[in-house]
Protein backbone atom coordinates (compact mmCIF):
# COMPACT_ATOMS: atom_id res chain seq x y z
CA UNK A 1 0.00 0.00 0.00
CA UNK A 2 1.07 3.48 -0.80
CA UNK A 3 1.88 6.21 1.71
CA UNK A 4 -0.83 8.92 1.76
CA UNK A 5 1.55 11.88 0.22
CA UNK A 6 1.91 14.73 2.93
CA UNK A 7 0.06 17.70 2.40
CA UNK A 8 2.23 20.61 1.77
CA UNK A 9 2.84 23.07 4.47
CA UNK A 10 0.12 26.05 4.20
CA UNK A 11 1.45 29.58 4.88
CA UNK A 12 -1.00 32.62 5.40
CA UNK A 13 1.30 35.88 5.03
CA UNK A 14 -0.91 38.53 6.12
CA UNK A 15 -0.43 42.53 5.56
CA UNK A 16 -4.03 44.40 5.79
CA UNK A 17 -2.34 47.89 5.34
CA UNK A 18 -1.50 50.99 2.67
CA UNK A 19 0.59 49.98 -0.75
CA UNK A 20 3.84 51.44 0.31
CA UNK A 21 4.13 49.19 3.58
CA UNK A 22 2.73 46.32 1.19
CA UNK A 23 5.43 46.95 -1.76
CA UNK A 24 8.11 46.78 1.54
CA UNK A 25 7.34 43.31 2.41
CA UNK A 26 7.98 42.23 -1.14
CA UNK A 27 11.24 40.64 -0.23
CA UNK A 28 10.17 39.13 3.08
CA UNK A 29 7.56 37.29 0.72
CA UNK A 30 10.53 36.37 -1.82
CA UNK A 31 12.58 34.86 1.25
CA UNK A 32 9.53 33.03 2.99
CA UNK A 33 9.26 31.08 -0.62
CA UNK A 34 12.77 30.77 -1.24
CA UNK A 35 12.98 29.02 2.30
CA UNK A 36 9.58 26.93 1.85
CA UNK A 37 10.12 26.16 -1.92
CA UNK A 38 6.83 23.21 -1.51
CA UNK A 39 4.99 25.53 0.83
CA UNK A 40 1.27 26.30 -0.15
CA UNK A 41 1.74 30.44 0.57
CA UNK A 42 -1.37 32.98 0.42
CA UNK A 43 -1.63 36.51 0.88
CA UNK A 44 -4.18 38.80 2.58
CA UNK A 45 -3.72 42.15 1.97
CA UNK A 46 -6.33 44.97 1.36
CA UNK A 47 -8.25 45.62 -2.20
CA UNK A 48 -6.30 48.74 -3.31
CA UNK A 49 -2.73 47.13 -2.28
CA UNK A 50 -3.44 43.71 -2.92
CA UNK A 51 -2.72 44.60 -7.19
CA UNK A 52 0.64 44.77 -6.70
CA UNK A 53 0.65 41.23 -6.09
CA UNK A 54 -0.69 40.57 -9.23
CA UNK A 55 0.79 37.18 -10.74
CA UNK A 56 3.23 36.88 -7.72
CA UNK A 57 5.24 33.63 -8.64
CA UNK A 58 6.26 33.31 -5.09
CA UNK A 59 2.32 33.11 -3.93
CA UNK A 60 -0.52 30.69 -4.38
CA UNK A 61 -2.93 32.79 -4.00
CA UNK A 62 -4.00 36.22 -3.28
CA UNK A 63 -6.91 37.64 -1.36
CA UNK A 64 -8.06 40.77 -1.33
CA UNK A 65 -10.53 42.22 1.34
CA UNK A 66 -12.15 45.79 1.20
CA UNK A 67 -11.44 47.37 3.49
CA UNK A 68 -12.88 51.06 2.82
CA UNK A 69 -16.32 52.21 3.73
CA UNK A 70 -18.14 52.21 6.82
CA UNK A 71 -18.34 49.31 9.37
CA UNK A 72 -20.91 47.17 7.87
CA UNK A 73 -19.16 47.02 4.44
CA UNK A 74 -16.29 46.16 5.89
CA UNK A 75 -17.62 43.29 7.91
CA UNK A 76 -19.00 41.31 4.87
CA UNK A 77 -16.03 42.26 3.27
CA UNK A 78 -13.90 40.07 6.07
CA UNK A 79 -16.66 37.70 6.32
CA UNK A 80 -15.80 36.73 2.24
CA UNK A 81 -12.21 36.08 2.92
CA UNK A 82 -12.93 34.09 5.71
CA UNK A 83 -15.75 32.13 3.23
CA UNK A 84 -13.22 31.60 0.44
CA UNK A 85 -10.14 30.30 2.82
CA UNK A 86 -12.30 28.00 4.22
CA UNK A 87 -12.18 26.08 7.78
CA UNK A 88 -9.38 24.28 7.99
CA UNK A 89 -6.82 27.11 9.43
CA UNK A 90 -3.82 27.67 8.16
CA UNK A 91 -0.29 25.95 9.60
CA UNK A 92 1.58 29.24 9.75
CA UNK A 93 0.15 32.64 9.97
CA UNK A 94 2.65 35.83 9.32
CA UNK A 95 1.47 38.95 10.66
CA UNK A 96 3.44 41.57 8.80
CA UNK A 97 1.15 44.13 10.13
CA UNK A 98 -0.72 43.58 13.83
CA UNK A 99 -2.86 46.08 14.58
CA UNK A 100 -7.38 44.84 14.74
CA UNK A 101 -7.38 42.85 11.54
CA UNK A 102 -4.14 41.06 12.67
CA UNK A 103 -5.74 40.10 16.11
CA UNK A 104 -8.86 39.21 14.24
CA UNK A 105 -7.23 36.93 12.47
CA UNK A 106 -4.89 35.86 15.48
CA UNK A 107 -8.19 34.60 17.26
CA UNK A 108 -9.29 33.49 14.11
CA UNK A 109 -6.72 31.00 13.51
CA UNK A 110 -5.53 30.49 17.64
CA UNK A 111 -4.24 26.88 16.44
CA UNK A 112 -1.81 27.81 13.89
CA UNK A 113 1.62 28.77 14.68
CA UNK A 114 1.62 32.68 14.87
CA UNK A 115 4.37 34.74 14.13
CA UNK A 116 3.85 38.37 14.45
CA UNK A 117 5.98 41.80 14.04
CA UNK A 118 5.18 42.47 17.88
CA UNK A 119 7.63 39.39 18.10
CA UNK A 120 10.56 42.11 16.99
CA UNK A 121 11.81 43.44 20.38
CA UNK A 122 10.26 47.28 20.41
CA UNK A 123 14.02 49.25 20.12
CA UNK A 124 14.01 47.28 17.06
CA UNK A 125 10.59 48.27 15.82
CA UNK A 126 11.03 52.03 16.38
CA UNK A 127 14.66 52.25 14.86
CA UNK A 128 14.25 49.86 11.52
CA UNK A 129 12.97 51.35 8.08
CA UNK A 130 9.54 49.40 7.25
CA UNK A 131 10.90 46.51 4.74
CA UNK A 132 14.04 45.94 7.11
CA UNK A 133 11.68 45.14 9.85
CA UNK A 134 9.17 43.16 8.00
CA UNK A 135 12.33 41.14 6.42
CA UNK A 136 13.84 40.93 10.04
CA UNK A 137 10.33 38.82 10.92
CA UNK A 138 10.83 36.89 7.74
CA UNK A 139 13.87 35.94 9.08
CA UNK A 140 12.66 34.72 12.36
CA UNK A 141 10.09 32.87 10.52
CA UNK A 142 12.35 31.45 8.10
CA UNK A 143 15.44 30.42 10.71
CA UNK A 144 17.66 32.68 8.46
CA UNK A 145 17.84 36.60 7.43
CA UNK A 146 16.88 37.87 4.54
CA UNK A 147 19.83 39.10 2.57
CA UNK A 148 20.94 42.44 3.79
CA UNK A 149 21.23 43.92 0.01
CA UNK A 150 17.28 42.84 -0.82
CA UNK A 151 15.29 45.13 -2.46
CA UNK A 152 11.82 45.55 -3.14
CA UNK A 153 11.46 44.45 -6.84
CA UNK A 154 8.08 44.01 -8.53
CA UNK A 155 7.29 41.38 -10.60
CA UNK A 156 5.03 43.17 -13.91
CA UNK A 157 3.46 41.22 -16.13
CA UNK A 158 3.65 41.45 -19.79
CA UNK A 159 0.30 42.49 -20.11
CA UNK A 160 0.66 45.29 -17.68
CA UNK A 161 3.88 46.76 -19.62
CA UNK A 162 1.64 46.91 -22.87
CA UNK A 163 -1.35 48.60 -20.86
CA UNK A 164 1.15 50.96 -20.15
CA UNK A 165 2.62 51.93 -23.51
CA UNK A 166 -0.49 51.90 -25.16
CA UNK A 167 -2.03 54.71 -22.41
CA UNK A 168 1.15 56.96 -23.02
CA UNK A 169 0.64 55.87 -26.49
CA UNK A 170 -3.37 57.41 -26.33
CA UNK A 171 -1.79 60.62 -24.49
CA UNK A 172 0.50 61.63 -27.61
CA UNK A 173 3.64 61.33 -25.11
CA UNK A 174 6.82 59.63 -25.39
CA UNK A 175 7.96 58.02 -22.79
CA UNK A 176 11.46 59.25 -23.17
CA UNK A 177 10.24 62.97 -22.96
CA UNK A 178 8.18 62.52 -20.07
CA UNK A 179 8.64 63.17 -16.17
CA UNK A 180 5.78 61.74 -14.45
CA UNK A 181 4.54 64.09 -10.94
CA UNK A 182 2.04 62.28 -8.80
CA UNK A 183 0.95 65.30 -6.11
CA UNK A 184 -1.15 62.74 -4.50
CA UNK A 185 -3.63 65.80 -3.86
CA UNK A 186 -6.53 63.75 -2.30
CA UNK A 187 -4.48 62.16 0.75
CA UNK A 188 -6.46 63.41 3.78
CA UNK A 189 -6.27 61.99 7.22
CA UNK A 190 -8.85 61.48 9.70
CA UNK A 191 -9.00 63.41 12.98
CA UNK A 192 -9.01 61.26 16.65
CA UNK A 193 -10.64 61.97 19.41
CA UNK A 194 -14.09 62.71 20.63
CA UNK A 195 -15.84 64.26 18.22
CA UNK A 196 -16.42 61.16 15.76
CA UNK A 197 -18.17 63.06 12.54
CA UNK A 198 -15.11 65.63 12.48
CA UNK A 199 -14.21 65.91 8.85
CA UNK A 200 -11.33 64.79 7.13
CA UNK A 201 -8.26 67.12 6.85
CA UNK A 202 -5.85 67.54 4.59
CA UNK A 203 -2.52 65.32 4.65
CA UNK A 204 0.68 66.91 6.03
CA UNK A 205 2.28 65.27 3.75
CA UNK A 206 1.17 67.07 0.77
CA UNK A 207 3.44 69.63 -1.26
CA UNK A 208 2.18 73.16 -2.13
CA UNK A 209 -0.27 72.92 -5.23
CA UNK A 210 1.50 76.34 -6.73
CA UNK A 211 4.56 74.60 -5.83
CA UNK A 212 3.57 71.43 -8.40
CA UNK A 213 2.23 73.79 -10.97
CA UNK A 214 5.94 75.88 -10.67
CA UNK A 215 7.76 72.95 -11.28
CA UNK A 216 5.81 71.67 -14.10
CA UNK A 217 6.32 74.82 -15.93
CA UNK A 218 10.21 74.46 -15.43
CA UNK A 219 10.33 71.38 -16.39
CA UNK A 220 8.51 72.19 -19.36
CA UNK A 221 10.93 74.69 -20.03
CA UNK A 222 13.32 72.09 -19.87
CA UNK A 223 12.42 70.34 -22.78
CA UNK A 224 10.56 67.59 -20.71
CA UNK A 225 6.61 66.92 -20.43
CA UNK A 226 4.81 66.68 -17.13
CA UNK A 227 2.76 63.69 -16.84
CA UNK A 228 0.01 64.20 -13.77
CA UNK A 229 -0.93 61.19 -12.36
CA UNK A 230 -3.35 60.07 -9.51
CA UNK A 231 -6.13 58.05 -8.61
CA UNK A 232 -9.53 58.75 -9.54
CA UNK A 233 -10.56 60.64 -7.04
CA UNK A 234 -8.05 62.86 -8.10
CA UNK A 235 -9.01 63.25 -11.36
CA UNK A 236 -10.08 66.66 -11.72
CA UNK A 237 -7.66 68.76 -10.08
CA UNK A 238 -4.94 66.78 -12.09
CA UNK A 239 -6.62 68.33 -14.91
CA UNK A 240 -6.62 71.63 -13.61
CA UNK A 241 -3.31 71.32 -12.82
CA UNK A 242 -2.50 70.04 -15.91
CA UNK A 243 -4.24 73.13 -17.49
CA UNK A 244 -2.39 75.44 -15.12
CA UNK A 245 1.17 74.28 -16.35
CA UNK A 246 0.50 74.70 -19.78
CA UNK A 247 0.05 72.42 -23.20
CA UNK A 248 3.05 70.42 -22.42
CA UNK A 249 1.60 69.11 -19.45
CA UNK A 250 -0.76 65.85 -19.34
CA UNK A 251 -2.99 64.42 -16.72
CA UNK A 252 -3.46 60.61 -16.86
CA UNK A 253 -4.88 60.86 -13.03
CA UNK A 254 -8.09 57.41 -13.11
CA UNK A 255 -8.41 54.41 -11.97
CA UNK A 256 -5.07 53.06 -13.17
CA UNK A 257 -4.05 49.21 -12.07
CA UNK A 258 -0.83 48.95 -9.68
CA UNK A 259 1.12 47.47 -11.61
CA UNK A 260 0.29 48.92 -14.92
CA UNK A 261 1.36 52.05 -13.40
CA UNK A 262 4.07 51.04 -11.49
CA UNK A 263 5.09 50.01 -15.31
CA UNK A 264 4.44 53.84 -16.64
CA UNK A 265 6.89 54.84 -13.98
CA UNK A 266 9.22 53.03 -15.33
CA UNK A 267 9.09 53.41 -18.83
CA UNK A 268 9.39 57.78 -18.41
CA UNK A 269 12.41 59.36 -17.50
CA UNK A 270 11.25 59.41 -13.71
CA UNK A 271 8.79 60.52 -10.95
CA UNK A 272 8.57 63.28 -8.92
CA UNK A 273 6.00 62.56 -5.46
CA UNK A 274 5.78 63.36 -1.56
CA UNK A 275 6.00 60.46 0.88
CA UNK A 276 3.25 58.02 -0.83
CA UNK A 277 2.64 54.79 -2.44
CA UNK A 278 3.81 55.86 -6.38
CA UNK A 279 6.87 56.65 -5.01
CA UNK A 280 7.59 53.11 -3.92
CA UNK A 281 6.15 51.50 -6.81
CA UNK A 282 8.50 53.44 -8.97
CA UNK A 283 11.38 52.13 -6.82
CA UNK A 284 10.21 49.00 -7.10
CA UNK A 285 10.33 48.54 -10.79
CA UNK A 286 13.22 50.24 -11.27
CA UNK A 287 12.27 53.35 -12.32
CA UNK A 288 14.11 56.84 -11.57
CA UNK A 289 12.22 58.81 -7.87
CA UNK A 290 12.61 62.00 -6.45
CA UNK A 291 10.81 61.94 -3.38
CA UNK A 292 9.90 64.69 -1.12
CA UNK A 293 9.75 64.28 2.71
CA UNK A 294 8.51 66.84 5.66
CA UNK A 295 6.85 65.14 8.79
CA UNK A 296 7.42 61.47 8.65
CA UNK A 297 11.30 60.06 8.62
CA UNK A 298 12.96 58.94 5.37
CA UNK A 299 15.15 56.91 7.51
CA UNK A 300 11.82 54.55 8.12
CA UNK A 301 9.86 55.12 5.19
CA UNK A 302 11.65 56.14 1.82
CA UNK A 303 11.50 54.46 -1.25
CA UNK A 304 13.97 51.47 -1.71
CA UNK A 305 16.07 51.75 -4.63
CA UNK A 306 20.28 52.16 -5.69
CA UNK A 307 21.39 55.91 -4.88
CA UNK A 308 21.50 56.32 -8.88
CA UNK A 309 17.69 55.73 -9.03
CA UNK A 310 16.97 57.81 -6.06
CA UNK A 311 16.67 61.04 -3.93
CA UNK A 312 15.25 61.99 -1.30
CA UNK A 313 15.01 65.45 0.14
CA UNK A 314 13.88 66.95 3.34
CA UNK A 315 14.29 70.34 5.00
CA UNK A 316 13.50 72.15 8.09
CA UNK A 317 14.41 68.62 10.56
CA UNK A 318 13.81 70.27 13.62
CA UNK A 319 9.54 69.42 13.24
CA UNK A 320 10.24 65.77 12.32
CA UNK A 321 8.14 63.19 13.49
CA UNK A 322 4.81 66.30 13.23
CA UNK A 323 1.82 64.89 12.14
CA UNK A 324 -0.60 67.90 13.35
CA UNK A 325 -3.07 68.04 10.08
CA UNK A 326 -3.27 71.42 8.92
CA UNK A 327 -6.20 73.71 8.44
CA UNK A 328 -6.46 73.63 4.42
CA UNK A 329 -4.37 72.27 1.79
CA UNK A 330 -3.28 75.96 0.85
CA UNK A 331 -1.37 76.03 4.23
CA UNK A 332 1.06 73.56 4.56
CA UNK A 333 4.04 72.27 6.90
CA UNK A 334 6.94 74.60 6.90
CA UNK A 335 8.81 71.35 6.74
CA UNK A 336 7.15 70.83 3.09
CA UNK A 337 7.00 74.16 1.91
CA UNK A 338 10.55 74.95 2.24
CA UNK A 339 11.38 72.26 -0.50
CA UNK A 340 11.64 74.33 -3.35
CA UNK A 341 11.80 73.76 -6.94
CA UNK A 342 15.22 74.62 -7.47
CA UNK A 343 15.80 71.79 -5.12
CA UNK A 344 14.02 69.32 -7.16
CA UNK A 345 15.49 70.38 -10.77
CA UNK A 346 18.96 69.56 -9.14
CA UNK A 347 17.63 66.38 -7.66
CA UNK A 348 16.13 65.26 -10.96
CA UNK A 349 19.31 66.13 -13.16
CA UNK A 350 21.47 64.13 -10.95
CA UNK A 351 19.37 61.25 -11.51
CA UNK A 352 19.04 62.18 -15.41
CA UNK A 353 15.82 63.04 -15.13
CA UNK A 354 15.86 66.47 -16.71
CA UNK A 355 18.45 67.65 -19.17
CA UNK A 356 21.45 69.34 -18.04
Amino acid sequence: MVAEARRSERILLASLDRLGDLIFTLPAIDHVRACHPDADISFVATAYAAGVLEEHPALDRVYPVDRDGNSVRRFFAWRRFLRAWGRVPPDRLVLFREGHDGRALARRFASARIDSVRDIPETERRILHTSALRSALAGRVCGRPVPADALPTLHIPTRRREDARERLHRAGVAAADAVALHPGVNRLVRRRGFRRSAPPEPSPKLWPLESWIALGRALAGCGVRPLLTGSGGETAVCAELAAAIGPAAVSLAGAVPALELAALYASVRGLVVSDTGPGHLSAAAGGRVVSIFGPTDPALYAPLAPDSRRRVLRRNRDCAGCRAPETSAATPHTCMSAVGVDDILGAARALDMVPG
